[in-house]
């Protein structure tokens, strides 16, 4: 017999028949890592984060369309789709309430949940998420700005704007050459980074970013008007240099959060000089940031 919570790989089926995936390690408290739902995988969590098996046991939760997880319809590849799968995971452990961390979309995923179950979220720490359906434009022309004549930069704002793979492997080499951009200094950590996101012959799944992204274009998948229903504690990191999921898209997270009328509470904490993956460009501070929270 094996224990939901016991460590190793999992595999277990929702009430709409899919097939989803998780992995578990570590000692303490329950904490459930949100992978992003576009295919990237939970391999740089799995990496970046695992000082915190020290002290959670770390779920980490692969969406639907993310082998070894099944695929849903393609019209069911959502943000607001995949919530649904953290109350199935909830079910399945037969736990009450979640503590999440979510980074980049999968905290997109995770504030769809905490909006529409908000009694079962406790804590959700957001790192460097998306707000689906604020307008980054004006900040991300800043950045376009000010990287402007650095052919590093350049290639990957080039590819970012042509991604047109078909296939895995493609998926995986746009994925190599677009990275940087993500990065305040991709010269100091553009290569460690790379190394956690190559495990296995092909960790990513463009099926996965090919049709997550027209479903997150729907405006159910907006999130802006719904986050007054969140109960849960939230505190946001975001990187100053995050030219991805930017500070105005956090600000304006927790500006709607303090708007709820149910007493939420959620704080942001700004990291100098860090760019989309706090943890790599700055380790020390995203971690005693992060454990305060989690623990307090």
């Amino acid at each position: 017999m094996t224990f939901p919570l016991q460590p190793g790989s999992h595999i277990f089926t929702t009430p709409s028949n899919l097939q989803l995936s998780y992995t578990v390690c570590g000692n303490g408290p329950l904490l459930i890592i949100q992978t992003p739902g576009w295919g990237i995988g939970p391999a740089y969590l799995t990496a970046g984060l695992a000082p915190l098996q020290f002290y959670f046991t770390l779920l980490y939760f692969n969406p639907r369309g993310t082998p070894p997880s099944s695929r849903p319809l393609s019209t069911e590849m959502g943000s607001n789709h995949m919530s649904t799968d953290l109350e199935s995971l909830r079910l399945h452990l037969s736990v009450q309430k979640l503590t999440i961390l979510a980074h980049s979309n999968g905290g997109s995923i995770a504030l769809h949940y905490a909006s529409s179950h908000p009694t079962n979220v406790s804590k959700l720490l957001l790192v460097s998420h998306r707000l689906i359906g604020y307008n980054t434009t004006p900040e991300l022309q800043t950045f376009l700005e000010s990287r402007k004549g650095d052919p590093v930069y350049d290639t990957a704002v080039s590819r970012l704007k042509n991604m047109t793979a078909t296939t895995d492997e493609d998926f995986r080499d746009e994925l190599f050459e677009v990275l940087p951009w993500y990065f305040h200094d991709y010269k100091e950590n553009y290569f460690d980074f790379l190394a956690t996101l190559s495990t296995g012959p092909t960790p990513q799944a463009v099926w996965a970013r090919n049709m997550q992204k027209p479903c997150d274009e729907n405006p159910e998948a907006e999130l802006v008007d719904k986050l007054g229903s969140v109960t849960a504690e939230v505190f946001i990191i975001v990187g100053r240099e995050d030219a991805v999921c930017t500070v105005g898209n956090a600000e304006r997270t927790r500006e709607l959060l303090l708007d709820g009328e149910r007493g939420n509470k959620a704080e942001l904490f700004v990291i100098e000089e860090c760019g989309h993956f706090p943890w790599v460009e700055k380790r020390e501070v995203f971690f005693e940031k992060a454990l305060g929270f989690l623990r307090g």
